[in-house]
């Protein structure tokens, strides 16, 4: 009986409940759009834990009944679901935000945008939602393997600088692009104050029909940066912290000998292949090489022709005395290289209503490379507005930063004073610290002449840079009606760098340096450049005309001071030797004034046709030749909805000539004979597949550049040119409610020197020399760069085959070297072109 009373009273509770949780049930209805705002059809609808669901229709619009207190959960395939909070709410309005991230719809091609599907030159978008899954300092390492035509190299060393080729090299000094960043160009390699989390989109101008509208600084093309602006739509802060570690794999030690005594085997096949005598005052060996092993010590190496193995360690005084003992198997790589960490951390604040929109953020990056004692730390603030009212709108893109950089691989040095290259090759009988726990070397004949490479990374963290970098620009822009618009901008670059480092002295090489030294020094630069714009825009029945005409003024201004002192006689800090101190410094004045106009020409979205014009003045040239003209056209055919064939010519050029960046080494201050000029040639198809999910872009091109400039006592004629195609295959798709995209883009070209100056020059070599020795070679019918020397021609098999050239070193077991002039002899006269430093072929995958 007690039974049945529970369970009448459970059923009167359970109808209660449920009568009371239907009495809150709310009818809801709302538009389901994308964030750019068109509507979203076929959108699912589901009222989070019920079945109770719908889905919008073609006007993505949809009603439901839903309780007050319930929670509302929208997902699409290709978009990221939201959930949100009904709160009584009977309108419930919601915005997807894609899952993958679409290409822009307009690309900003020099000074105007334009439609992606209306380009008719050589342009490539980078899909910047790509570029957060990587962390690098500057964002230029994270376009490696991400556009078609354009490589990507950085030393892997925190802050260090990216070289960036577009469609390969076409001068004799500077191959670098142009950077323009929200309008304001910039000349630089480095871009790490700019922080990779601010940027909203980043296009390539490949060719000189996109790229003649920059004139003068356009011959290796273009990047253009935006970053990010406010979008419409609630505030909306995001806090973003990534870190992480990195491991450096495959290095050196892959194919160094680590063991003391297998490294002997190999010198002593050396030299018994070469019938002499093996050396025997680190190894204890006889002459013939046998019996070796590890000495006890390598240093002092006095003992006659044996090694020192009774040394009194107690006499050990650094640096007179040097004591430094045998190893039997040092691995340089893993004493140089381990694992480097980062931390990554930004703040940002975005959001637009009605008039106004704005973002602000704050970036903190701090990453310690994989070589020792090796860091850089930056901190960087940026704030983006802009403000409507009638048809004025005005704002402003403003970014600070400051970076600190310690040690690493030095960008203009080569393997002689870095911790690779040469230095890693330190034999591994040769121990990293002496029995002081100072740095130890190869002291002793027969142990190579390299410097610690530990040692160079140890006081390489006395090497620090710190650079302070203010960037922006302000902008006003006039709707003048009927289609005009005027725009002025102004914008500002300035920079200030500054180096503290030490040179220590190196008692313990075979090549010893007694002294040390500190060098200081400071620069300071700012460029300013103004633009002002007429665009005018028309649309007529199939007929579409736009038009751009626009002055621009740039200056620069540089100062440079370096300071340095040798022999210090106490810590860092202390005075140094007066009578070895040096002072010098360095001004450079810029200036650039052009003219430019730009009109495209579309009818019935099937045919299009652009022209472009530049006429720049610059300071740089020979008075007589300070002015240079740089045109450029393109047309393109839309055969079919889905298909496009494109032609693009333009001719672009160069004159700004880096610092330290000369090809050959030599400078010619701050004047030049005339402008260089690049000539570009494009054709390429554009082709989408399988209902736009697939893409296919191909180009074939041709670039030759002409004047350039070599040094001031050359003559200004040097003509080089580039043959390549590039292309790029993309897909997106769902794999179930996922969705995906991949890329996949390649690239090859063929480099020529067609001419070095008008003197008949054939070749020129550099930019450095290794030792008396010229391993890099610029001639005429072969490509910019490439490799020189002898050619190697098998293996010598015995001393009847070395015979013709045993004078010359030849030998059995060693390298047969081909006599290229049929002479009798192997000499530097038999050296020839042995390689290409340019790639057969690029590709990446994304």
């Amino acid at each position: 009986m007690n039974y049945r009373r529970q369970a009448w009273m459970s059923l009167v509770m359970n109808l209660v409940v449920c009568g009371s949780a239907f009495g809150q049930m709310i009818e809801i209805s709302g538009r389901v759009t994308s964030q750019a705002g068109p509507p979203l059809p076929g959108v699912t609808v589901r009222i989070r834990g019920t079945d109770t669901a719908t889905t919008t229709d073609g006007q993505g619009r949809y009603s439901l009944a839903a309780p007050r207190d319930g929670v509302v959960v929208f997902t699409l395939t290709g978009y990221r679901g939201i959930a949100e909070p009904i709160r009584g709410r009977s309108t419930l309005d919601v915005a997807l935000e894609p899952a993958i991230g679409p290409l822009p719809d307009t690309v900003v091609t020099g000074y105007t945008t334009q439609q992606r599907a209306n380009i008719t030159g050589a342009v490539a978008t980078v899909d910047v939602t790509g570029l957060s899954r990587q962390t690098s300092t500057s964002v230029l390492q994270r376009l490696d393997g991400r556009v078609s035509g354009m490589t990507v190299e950085n030393s892997g060393s925190p802050g260090s600088r990216t070289t960036i080729r577009i469609r390969g090299m076409t001068s004799f000094h500077d191959n670098d692009p142009l950077y323009v960043i929200d309008g304001t160009p910039v000349q630089e390699s480095y871009l790490n104050w700019l922080s990779p989390d601010d940027i909203e989109a980043i296009h390539v101008l490949k060719d000189a029909s996109a790229a003649s509208i920059y004139g003068s600084r356009g011959g290796n093309g273009v990047v253009v940066v935006e970053t990010k602006r406010g979008r419409p739509g609630p505030r909306r802060a995001t806090l973003d912290v990534r870190t992480g570690v990195a491991t450096p794999v495959r290095g050196y030690d892959d194919f160094l000998i680590l063991n003391a005594l297998d490294y002997f085997g190999v010198v002593k096949a050396a030299y018994r292949n070469a019938g002499l005598a093996v050396p025997t005052n680190i190894y204890g060996n006889d002459t013939l090489g046998n019996n070796p092993s590890v000495p006890a010590y390598i240093w002092p190496n006095n003992c006659g022709t044996t090694p020192c193995n009774n040394v009194d360690t107690t006499t050990y005084s650094y640096p007179d005395n040097l004591i430094m003992p045998g190893s039997p198997g040092t691995n340089w790589w893993d004493a140089v290289f381990g694992t480097g960490h980062y931390a990554d951390a930004n703040l940002a604040i975005s959001g637009a209503r009605g008039d106004n929109a704005y973002h602000a953020s704050l970036n903190y990056f701090d990453q310690t490379g994989t070589a020792a004692y090796n860091r850089l730390q930056r901190g960087s603030g940026r704030v983006n507005t802009s403000f409507t009212q009638g048809r004025l709108n005005v704002g402003e893109h403003i970014a600070v930063s400051r970076e600190r950089g310690y040690g690493g691989l030095d960008d203009n040095a080569l393997g002689e004073n870095n911790i690779i290259g040469k230095n890693m090759l330190q034999q591994p009988v040769v121990p990293v610290y002496d029995v002081g726990g100072n740095f130890a070397s190869g002291k002793a004949s027969g142990l190579g002449n390299m410097s610690n490479p530990l040692k160079v990374a140890y006081f390489g963290k006395d090497n620090v840079t710190t650079t302070d970098r203010g960037f922006g620009n302000a902008f006003a822009v006039l709707n003048a009606g009927r289609g005009f618009a005027l725009k002025t901008q102004f914008g500002i670059d300035a920079a200030r760098a500054a180096f503290r480092g030490y040179s220590p002295a190196t008692p313990e090489n075979s090549e010893p340096t007694t002294i040390d030294a500190i060098t200081e020094r400071d620069g300071r630069a700012t460029d300013w450049t103004w633009s002002n714009t007429l665009t005018y825009s028309r649309t007529t029945g199939q007929h579409h005309v736009s038009a751009l005409l626009g002055h621009e003024a740039n200056r620069s201004k540089s100062h440079f001071e370096e300071r340095s002192c040798a022999n210090l006689r106490g810590p860092l800090g202390a005075p140094c030797d007066p009578s070895t101190a040096n002072v010098s410094s360095a001004d450079a004045k810029w200036e650039l004034l052009s003219f430019f106009g730009k009109a495209d020409y579309e009818y019935a979205g099937r045919y299009y046709a652009s022209v472009t014009l530049r006429r720049d003045g610059a300071t740089n040239p020979a008075a007589e030749r300070r002015w240079g003209t740089f045109p450029g056209f393109s047309m393109g055919w839309r055969a079919f909805p889905n298909f496009m064939l494109r032609f693009g010519w333009g001719i672009a050029g160069a004159q700004p000539i880096p610092s330290a960046r000369i090809f050959n080494g030599s400078g010619g201050g701050n004047t030049f004979p005339q402008w260089e000029k690049n000539r570009s040639m494009n054709v390429g198809m554009d082709l989408a597949m399988w209902d736009g999910r697939g893409t296919l872009t191909v180009d074939v091109y041709r670039r030759e550049a002409d004047s350039l400039w070599l040094a001031p006592t050359v003559a200004h004629a040097g003509k080089m040119r580039n043959n390549g195609i590039d292309f790029s295959l993309g897909y997106q798709g769902t794999l179930g409610a996922t969705a995906f995209s991949v890329t996949f883009n390649g690239s090859h070209y063929r480099n020529t020197v067609l001419r070095i100056d008008a003197l008949g020059t054939e070749s020129f070599f550099g930019p450095v020399a290794l030792r008396g020795q010229d391993p890099v070679v610029s001639m005429v019918g072969h490509p910019i760069g490439a490799f020189y020397g002898l050619v190697a021609d098998g293996f010598y098999m015995d001393s009847l085959d070395a015979a013709p050239y045993w004078a010359y070193g030849a030998r059995p077991g060693r390298i047969k070297f081909r006599d290229v002039n049929n002479d009798g002899a192997i000499t530097a006269a038999d050296r020839a072109v042995i390689g290409s430093p340019h790639p057969d072929f690029s590709a990446g995958l994304d």
